[in-house]
């Protein structure tokens, strides 16, 4: 018999993010955040870093879907900040040094 282990819908991760730099905005140098990733489910544990993270207001609009379907919940804290993430799309946290965090630091660079 195989066991099947579930997650609740409703999961999300909490933790902190050490602030090395800002590229737009204001950020104390530690910043608590939550992540609700509820396409693919929250790693166990996070990579260190450094990586580049966007961020959303709680309390903001969600951005568009990028699937057919998604199911949102309300953010679970919201006070703090959460990671950008479309539903249905991968999260807003990419390795720094990367071709695609080198673009995304280019474009905003631009502004």
């Amino acid at each position: 018999m195989q066991k099947i282990l579930s997650k609740k819908m409703s999961d999300f991760a909490r933790f902190d993010i050490h602030v090395d730099e800002v590229l737009i905005g204001k950020a104390p140098k530690t910043l608590p955040v939550t992540w609700d990733n509820s396409t693919f489910g929250e790693p166990e544990e996070m990579l260190t870093g450094p990586f580049l993270i966007g961020l959303r207001k709680a309390t903001s609009q969600l951005p568009p879907l990028r699937g057919p379907s998604a199911t949102v919940f309300p953010n679970p804290d919201p006070t703090a900040m959460t990671v950008l993430q479309a539903p249905c799309s991968n999260a807003f946290i990419i390795e720094v040094g990367t071709n695609e965090a080198n673009a995304i630091r280019g474009i905003l660079d631009a502004r």
